[in-house]
């Protein structure tokens, strides 16, 4: 009888050293978010004030950290090295079984409203997932993956040295198997990528067809555009003096004048600027030389219905 009633005891000690041995700490954030870190060993998990389990110890994450912004959820690390992203109330969204790293991204948009998505890694190679945990990019396809700088926002891919755009969404718009560089900028909420490949230069849509098809002519092309039109400059060097429609013809020939770039006027609408050193003159927007550039400046006169020029005079 006392063997038993020993054994009993023993059984009693050890089961509160165990429990005394999982120490439980609590986490209070600014969000008024609260939960409790209970670790036994080499693992932690995730619980509420009333003990309920948030993330279980079963998963084996040797770190769990709660991240306040922007994402308010759970990020964990297992013991084996993955990491992977819960709700507050413990919903996975991305198991900790895949991808050796993940971090949260969040592009804010007055338009689209909110959009989310994770960089996922392996190896120092980077997929996306979006905000579900649903894998869009894999890891595996491309060499890089970087999200271009201004809205409507793409993805900028790259493999085997080659550039490509994905949309927010994964698909492939531009394939990385012809461009060696790809610049993307916004045009009255509208995208479109200059493209370079074997010192030709190009534009292409959001649809990612070429537009401006690619030649070594230019040194560099941008698309600009107007209430009546869309229309290109060119470079040749380092000098950005030369206009072309959007079927990529010459309005006004890149070398002809120093300086060419758009104006506007009520009462006349857009036309040209164009400088030969420090002399003016006036282009109409199909590129005739409606004032020859030999002014010092040149204003319209929305009153008078004209240009008014100025002209120094030489001393002798």
């Amino acid at each position: 009888m006392k063997k038993s009633l020993y054994l009993f005891i023993a059984i009693i000690s050890l089961s509160v050293t165990v429990a005394y041995g999982q120490k439980r700490e609590k986490h209070k954030y600014y969000d008024k978010f609260v939960w409790y870190s209970v670790r036994n060993g080499d693992c932690i998990e995730a619980q509420t004030k009333q003990k309920e389990i948030i993330i279980p110890m079963s998963v084996g994450c040797k770190n769990i950290k709660y991240e306040t912004y922007p994402s308010k959820k759970f990020f964990v690390e297992t013991t084996d090295g993955y990491m992977g992203v819960y709700e507050k109330d413990g919903t996975c969204i991305i198991s900790p079984t895949k991808y050796k790293e993940v971090e949260y991204k969040k592009i804010w948009d007055m338009e689209i409203g909110d959009t989310e998505f994770y960089l996922v890694m392996n190896n120092g190679v980077t997929g996306i997932c979006d905000s579900k945990g649903n894998e869009i990019i894999s890891p595996e396809k491309y060499t890089s993956i970087q999200l271009t700088a201004g809205k409507p926002y793409y993805f900028k891919v790259e493999c085997n040295g080659k550039k490509g755009i994905c949309d927010l969404s994964g698909k492939e718009i531009i394939a990385p198997d012809k461009y060696e560089s790809i610049v993307s900028y916004s045009l009255d909420k509208e995208a479109y990528f200059s493209v370079r490949t074997h010192g030709k230069v190009g534009i292409c849509d959001k649809e990612g067809k070429e537009i401006f098809e690619l030649t070594e002519k230019y040194s560099d092309i941008y698309m600009s555009k107007t209430k009546e039109t869309v229309y290109f400059r060119v470079k040749i060097g380092d000098k950005d003096n030369g206009i072309c429609d959007i079927n990529g013809n010459e309005i006004i020939a890149p070398g002809k004048y120093d300086q060419a770039y758009l104006s506007y006027s009520d009462g006349i609408g857009f036309y040209y600027n164009v400088k030969k050193g420090e002399h003016n003159g006036i282009c109409s927007m199909t590129g005739v030389e409606i004032v020859p550039p030999m002014y010092n400046s040149i204003i319209y006169s929305s009153y008078d219905n004209c240009f008014k020029y100025q002209l120094s005079l030489i001393h002798i």
